[in-house]
């Protein structure tokens, strides 16, 4: 989650396999990963059009969040 973190603090939106073969794991896993930082307030949209995910604002880790 760490690495999966440090990827979406770039700004950038990645699809969910992109990210799975930066991170070396399966997409199933980023779908699964993301679910538990969304649980957990951090904000990660997924853009339609793109099909892809990012972080809603530079903001969107809470600040008592820790992995």
């Amino acid at each position: 989650m760490h690495n999966l973190l440090a990827l979406l603090k770039t700004g950038e939106a990645f699809t969910a396999p992109k990210l799975a073969a930066l991170i070396k794991v399966s997409p199933k896993t980023i779908h699964r990963d993301i679910e538990y930082l969304r649980q957990q307030g951090v904000k990660i949209v997924f853009c339609h059009f793109k099909w892809s995910f990012r972080l809603e604002t530079q903001n969107a880790i809470p600040p008592q969040f820790s992995v």
